[in-house]
């Protein structure tokens, strides 16, 4: 009570005082950054991280933009003087992306012949124009016979062609991602405008790169004025006051610009989920503010005083509040045990949101209540809420809703063994992002996106013309080419055995790897001396020789697919050393940690859940000042998580990278509802009251505001199932479900559940 009076009697400096620093920390947004780097959701000490960047060491890291364009209406394939023309144009115009270091295409294949002793490298095709039909249907067979090119510059029936482009961005510096994203963007617009009848589709680590970028920017900006606008509505329905509503909207403002200053002020950098913070703070932040403000408007309703309604809301709701924004922090803290940076980031963000919600909710907020008039209208004697009618059903129900209760939540969980635990990285951007409809029309006409990376050790220096090794190395990638969702093997072993073919006078008897190691030293020496600037092979064998890079390109592929191709890759491997003292070589590249990170994250993120837990058990167990309750009040607060993840077994079946984190956030946000009613039941019962009684008191007291909070937090975590990014999306349908089911296991469980421990 004391604290109640404070608060009135200085309620402006206390407002004052709150704003400026509320205020001062939301400067900090101006220092606010966004990554475009995928890799941000790799933890450092990642070990496939790390052996991707030590290959990664040996033949540069690069990333890519791809052209494809298909044939024009018409047309049965590209092999045609109009479309190789457009395919040479945007090859050249592809040389001077920002960045690029080489751009390989249909076009610019080095093709190899022989004239006497000298080996001629060239270009398949420089001036179509001028190519007769013969001669069109020549490179045509070329092309559509030649393996290093196959599924991955052109289709295997010729209907489409690729354009990649290689980039290797600066170190350090500014990230560039934007820059070259731009100057894509015109080359793509500029194409389409020379070429109207020729599809053109883009895509590549580049532009998903940009994606990730334009999503955590644009997101915020269409979703929170969404939400807020949901939450206006809902906060008008309930308080039937403009001024409380006003107070409110305040609060919560308040709260998420603090908390997103204060992450600029550290140095945190957005990404895509963590961009998603304020919309999640907007929505917690209500629910504090709700319990005080409907508390106090009971009360005056009921005649008393607008400051004596005020410090009875203040003294009945001071602890839970306070456990509720602690606990709902210790959720998002436990995000810190994730292996990836943008939750952790979500979780830091958040619980500062939390936290300055917690302040407002004491300081401000009440406050304002203090300053501002108010105008409640009286109760009529006779009439009932909703709350108080729930409370009579409950109690009259108990028995019925002991069992029945218990049989559907273990219905619903039971749907948990439907869920299979799968990724696919192009579908975190749904089909509103061109990103993801040019990358599906690209993967089911050509090639995926999804590569596994191998550096494959040769044992010495030169020892890549080994035959025994390039033997190895055709016995692995012809394994490769026997696996499901396998498009195209890149290795030295076709350029190996093309040479071998064209110094032999194109016998086709050739096509194999040279029977000498001197002589497929002597063919690839002269095969490098005569590539053109630009199309060396340092992309494919390192300096010394000591080792060459294998890339399969696979299609289709899931990260449950490519987990199970990593192991069997990596099976062969050893199945079939190379010889004493080579380094053993293991599967690495970007789809290969993307397939690891859900199940990474959901390790590491149970021992976070358990540590949150057990540190929210022990809160409760404080506030309530009994081990044993508090203990008891974690089943309505774990089991609407499970519900939620139930439901999503049954209705979807599959979850990926929000799987991850969603426990550790629903754990510390439904734990709000039991709280109060728990609190209200509890100072009920200590004041001699029975266990009916206390259920319809606690109901009748905290229901109103129980419900209207569910609410809303239901309604703002629906917003964010309208994002593109499905990790996002699917992050925000299981908890609005685990929300929603929380609300039911407070009212309809936990009541009987207290009676029943109370009997007892």
């Amino acid at each position: 009570m004391r604290y109640a009076n404070w608060i009135i009697k200085y309620r402006w400096l206390v407002a004052v005082v709150t704003l400026v620093v509320m205020i001062s920390a939301a400067a900090g947004i101006t220092k606010l950054g966004f990554s475009t780097d995928a890799r941000v959701f790799f933890s450092e000490s990642d070990p496939r991280l790390e052996s991707l960047n030590k290959l990664e060491a040996i033949y540069n890291k690069d990333d890519s933009v791809i052209f494809v364009l298909a044939a024009s209406p018409g047309d049965a394939d590209i092999f045609t003087r109009k479309t190789l023309s457009a395919i040479i144009n945007l090859t050249e115009a592809s040389w001077q992306i920002p960045y690029s270091s080489r751009a390989d295409s249909l076009t610019n294949l080095q093709h190899t012949t022989v004239e006497e002793d000298d080996l001629i490298v060239a270009d398949l095709v420089t001036d179509p124009n001028s190519l007769s039909e013969t001669e069109l249907e020549k490179i045509k067979d070329i092309a559509l016979n030649e393996p290093i090119i196959i599924d991955w510059l052109i289709s295997k029936t010729g209907h489409v062609a690729g354009v990649q482009t290689t980039i290797v961005k600066p170190l350090e510096g500014p990230d560039v991602t934007t820059e070259i994203a731009i100057y894509i963007d015109k080359m793509a617009e500029e194409f389409r405008k020379a070429n109207p009848d020729i599809p053109l589709y883009v895509t590549g680590t580049v532009s998903f790169d940009q994606a990730f970028a334009a999503q955590s920017q644009n997101d915020p900006v269409t979703l929170i004025p969404l939400m807020f606008i949901v939450m206006v509505i809902f906060l008008l329905i309930s308080f039937r006051s403009l001024t409380a509503t006003l107070i409110t909207v305040v609060v919560i403002v308040l709260s998420a610009l603090s908390a997103m200053g204060l992450a600029g002020w550290l140095g945190i950098v957005l990404t895509s989920p963590s961009a998603m913070a304020p919309v999640i703070i907007l929505t917690l932040a209500v629910a504090d503010s709700v319990h005080i403000i409907t508390a106090t408007f009971r009360k005056m309703g009921e005649g008393e005083s607008r400051r004596d309604a005020l410090r009875y809301s203040l003294d009945s709701n001071f602890w839970p509040v306070i456990i509720t924004s602690l606990t709902t922090a210790a959720g998002f803290l436990s995000l810190n045990s994730s292996d990836s940076t943008p939750f952790r980031d979500l979780g830091n963000i958040s619980a500062m949101g939390v936290s300055a919600a917690l302040l407002n909710s004491l300081l401000l907020l009440p406050a304002l209540i203090a300053i501002l008039p108010f105008k409640v209208s009286l109760r009529k004697a006779n009439h009932s809420t909703i709350a108080e009618r729930i409370g009579v059903f409950v109690v009259a129900k108990r028995k019925f809703l002991f069992i029945a209760t218990p049989i559907v939540m273990l219905f619903v969980t039971v749907g948990i063994s439907q869920i299979t635990l799968d990724d696919n990285f192009r579908h975190y951007f749904d089909e509103s992002y061109v990103v993801r409809t040019d990358a599906d029309f690209i993967e089911e006409n050509l090639m995926g996106l999804d590569v596994l990376e191998f550096s494959i050790d040769a044992g010495g220096e030169g020892a890549v013309n080994e035959p025994a090794y390039l033997k190895r190395l055709e016995a692995f990638t012809a394994w490769w080419y026997r696996q499901p969702k396998v498009a195209h093997v890149s290795s030295i072993v076709d350029i190996h055995k093309k040479l071998n073919r064209t110094m032999h006078e194109g016998n086709a008897d050739y096509y194999k790897i040279p029977e000498t190691r001197e002589l497929a030293a002597q063919y690839l020496l002269l095969y490098e001396m005569s590539l053109p600037y630009g199309m060396d092979l340092n992309n494919q064998i390192d300096l010394d020789k000591t080792s060459s890079r294998l890339r399969v390109y696979l299609n289709g592929a899931s990260a449950k697919d490519i987990r199970a191709l990593e192991a069997d890759g990596n099976a062969w491997i050893d199945a079939h050393p190379q010889g004493a003292g080579i380094e053993a070589t293991r599967a690495t590249g970007l789809s290969i940690i993307f397939s690891h990170i859900s199940e990474t994250n959901i390790h590491n993120m149970l021992g976070g859940t358990l540590t949150a837990l057990l540190i929210i058990s022990l809160m409760l167990a404080f506030i309530f000042r009994s081990l044993r309750l508090g203990l008891i009040s974690l089943v309505p607060n774990i089991i609407p998580a499970l519900m939620a993840f139930g439901l999503w077994g049954y209705v979807f079946g599959e979850v990926g990278l929000a799987v991850s984190v969603v426990t550790a956030i629903s754990l510390g946000i439904v734990v709000d509802d039991t709280v109060h009613i728990m609190a209200k039941y509890l100072r009920a019962r200590r004041a001699g009251v029975g266990p009916e009684e206390a259920v319809r008191h606690s109901i009748r007291n905290a229901g109103s505001a129980v419900i209207t909070t569910s609410v809303i937090l239901i309604a703002g975590f629906a917003v964010m199932t309208l994002s593109g990014f499905t990790v996002n999306s699917s992050m925000g349908i299981l908890t609005a479900s685990a929300v929603a089911f929380a609300l039911l296991a407070d009212l309809l469980f936990l009541p009987p559940l207290l009676i029943f421990i109370d009997k007892r």
